[in-house]
């Protein structure tokens, strides 16, 4: 079994601890549960987006990579090890957004995909 990266993924991951090194906030944001620092959570899902970081796993059309696990795994690794901000949108970005991808007419795919990959909408999962 071959364990190594391949050229491409070596590649991903310099890009991806690049940007990462270039954009993470210096100082923690404040929590997301305090009005402040859910703005800041927000603005940063926004510039996260602005890279094409933010949803990685999204097919290219609708704003993401197309990165398979793997890639989408290195790319996990560098977020954590540059110590970017927890992500507040998560609930979207990994529910909701690949449900609407699958089973969501075109119609609900262009009127929440969008806002959802900028931060501009939050959604959350209730129980």
């Amino acid at each position: 079994m071959n364990l190594n990266y391949t050229p491409a993924q070596q590649a991903l991951r310099a890009e991806a601890r690049a940007w990462l090194e270039a954009n993470v906030p210096d100082q923690p944001l404040a929590s997301f549960d305090t009005e402040q620092g859910f703005a800041q959570h927000r603005a940063w899902e926004a510039r996260l987006n602005q890279g094409r970081w933010g949803m990685v796993t999204w097919p290219r059309e609708m704003g993401g990579r197309g990165c398979d696990l793997i890639q989408w795994l290195i790319f996990e690794e560098e977020y954590y090890r540059a110590g970017a901000p927890a992500r507040v949108n998560q609930n979207g970005i990994f529910l909701l957004g690949p449900t609407l991808m699958e089973f969501g007419s075109e119609e609900q795919k262009m009127r929440f995909l969008p806002a959802m990959a900028t931060g501009e909408q939050i959604w959350a999962q209730a129980w």
